[in-house]
């Protein structure tokens, strides 16, 4: 890590064991950019209704998107690097909703792909023109394995 805020917080915080689908090339959602963490969740749910009107009938109330967790960004992007030696949070950082302190929340991304991965933070109403929603699809456990 480049940075890491060792917020009380983010730290206390365990993901739920899942399994998640990401296109690298379409991570971010672009619209969401310089938005605030509220409207980017909004935007996420959007995503969310796009993708489950083009599954069949049977599966779509079977996956899920929302913001998700600091670790889980972070072993996305490890992940990522394990498998294709590349970054994949290169100039710009995914939102959570992980407050580290009051009025703000946790993201994970760098300023440049040459940089070490960071968690900081920003505050939860302002928007920053590199810090977006991530879309990332959570499977169902069962069709995963």
């Amino acid at each position: 890590f480049d940075y890491y805020n060792a917020s009380k917080n983010v730290c206390a915080i365990v993901p739920p064991q899942m399994k998640v689908a990401i296109n690298p090339n379409k991570l971010r959602i672009e619209k969401s950019k310089s938005k605030s963490t509220d409207t980017q969740i909004r935007l996420i749910r959007k995503e969310q209704a796009t993708l489950r009107g083009k599954l069949p009938q049977g599966v779509r109330n079977f996956i899920s998107m929302r913001m998700q967790n600091a670790s889980v960004l972070v072993q996305l992007d490890f992940k990522y690097q394990k498998e294709t030696g590349k970054v994949l949070f290169t100039d710009w950082s995914g939102r959570t909703d992980d407050q580290t302190v009051s009025d703000s929340t946790a993201n994970v991304g760098r300023s440049d792909p040459t940089k070490k991965l960071s968690v900081g933070a920003w505050i939860r109403g302002d928007g920053y023109d590199r810090l977006f929603a991530v879309s990332v699809v959570v499977l169902p456990w069962k069709l995963a394995v």
